[in-house]
Formats: C-alpha cells, structure tokens, sequence
C-alpha cells in the first residue's frame, strides 16, 4: 500500500513542469482566433461610431473609455486585431488629441491612477518624453 502512494508521489513529481496535452509551442490558437473575428463582426459598426459615441459621455468617462481602448490600440498582432486597431485609432483619434482637456474633470483621487495606467501602455523610453510634454503643457495634476 505504501508503496503504490511512494510510486504516485514519484510520478507527479517527475512530470512537474511538463506539459502532456495542448497545442504545440508557436502554433495559433484557432478558437481565439475565430473567436476574435467574430467579435470584430458583431462590433464593426460600433467601432466605426466610436466618435459619436464618445461625444455622448462626461469627460472624465472618456478618458477612462481612452484608457480602456489605449490597451487594445498596444496589443495584437494578427489580422482582426490590426483591423480593430484600425477603426478604432479611427474614430478616437481626435479624442486622443483633446486629452488634455479631458484630464481636469477627471476627480482628483483617480488622476494619478489614470495617468499610471496610461503610461505602464507606453515603451520606457517614451515616458519620459511623455512627461516633459505635459509638463511643457501646464497640464494641472492638482
């Protein structure tokens, strides 16, 4: 008896770390990737009105949406996610640009943490670049 719960404690310890089942290392995962088409599909036609629908929040409820689209502008690289990109860079574009106005009406105990949360999408090296620019713009963290 002990020796048959010895030979299990062996077994699961000589196959920590390896990996029996799933797809090979490199290859696509294809339900992710036709669940993403799908999800493209069904939300083409609101991505193409993400202006309009943008101009329909408060100000400090865009630049949370901004965020939020910022992290799917910075992730993916196949072909959905490079149409998405697309539209949406699209219909935001002059929402990105107005930021700067949209940052005062966000309250003052989410600001720094808004603010975090859109550069940790940025390379290091661009941070900095970043942050001299708003300093250069008198941007009001207070």
């Amino acid at each position: 008896m002990n020796d048959s719960i010895s030979n299990s404690a062996n077994k699961n310890q000589s196959n920590l770390g390896m990996k029996n089942s799933g797809r090979n290392a490199g290859s696509k995962n294809r339900l992710n990737s036709n669940a993403k088409e799908v999800l493209y599909e069904v939300l083409k036609d609101d991505l193409k009105r993400l202006d309009k629908l943008m101009n329909t929040q408060h100000y400090d409820e865009r630049m949370m949406h901004l965020k939020h689209f910022s992290k799917i502008l910075t992730t993916g690289n196949d072909e959905v996610a490079t149409k998405s990109r697309e539209l949406i860079f699209e219909g935001l574009q002059e929402h990105y640009k107005k930021m700067k106005f949209y940052f005062p009406h966000v309250p003052q105990e989410k600001k720094i943490g808004e603010l975090r949360q859109f550069l940790k999408l940025l390379p290091i090296d661009n941070i900095e670049d970043v942050i001299q620019d708003m300093k250069k713009q008198n941007i009001n963290f207070r």
